[in-house]
């Protein structure tokens, strides 16, 4: 049976898996200092997935700002290239899950990122987010579309308390 977990990364341990995910998922096409650009430190959280107790896929979320209720950045989402694909929509949707309740819980009120994968932008759509508008990122070869997500005053988070699922307001969580 396949015991898939879904944590804020609290250990260097989880750091290191972390970062050893977004290796293999980006290293063999992108020069390090891209992808480890110095600021996965900088007022970040790194959330890690783990099947079964082996990592399997990752995501940074560096605070931007804290004007007009905070900013996030949803980025460096990576998953093990082995991962199967049913298995990899199964952990995008619980990363993406995750990482709303996250924002939520945090008081943010916008959430933004880059996606170059047209398939990704229709996955996150679907979550919320927009393109800016803004013109794309160039890294390399390839073009990385801002986008951006409100999170609305009704907006809800997935709130997990002695074993009972419960959904509360964004306003509730403040």
């Amino acid at each position: 049976m396949t015991n898939i977990r879904v944590s804020t990364v609290s250990t260097i341990d989880q750091l290191v898996k972390c970062q050893h995910i977004r290796s293999v998922a980006f290293l063999s096409t992108e020069p390090y200092e891209e992808e480890f650009d110095g600021k996965d430190l900088e007022m970040v959280a790194h959330v890690l997935v783990t099947e079964n107790d082996n990592p399997i896929a990752c995501m940074r979320l560096r605070h931007v700002t804290s004007e007009d209720g905070g900013t996030i950045h949803w980025g460096r989402l990576a998953m093990a290239p082995t991962l199967p694909g049913k298995l990899r929509m199964v952990t995008l949707n619980l990363i993406a899950k995750y990482v709303d309740n996250y924002s939520l819980k945090k008081g943010f009120h916008r959430a933004i990122g880059e996606v170059a994968d047209k398939r990704l932008m229709k996955f996150w759509n679907k979550r919320g987010f927009q393109l800016t508008g803004d013109n794309p990122i160039i890294y390399g070869s390839r073009e990385f579309w801002p986008i951006e997500k409100i999170f609305g005053k009704t907006a809800k988070a997935l709130e997990i308390k002695d074993g009972n699922v419960n959904f509360r307001t964004s306003q509730q969580l403040q």
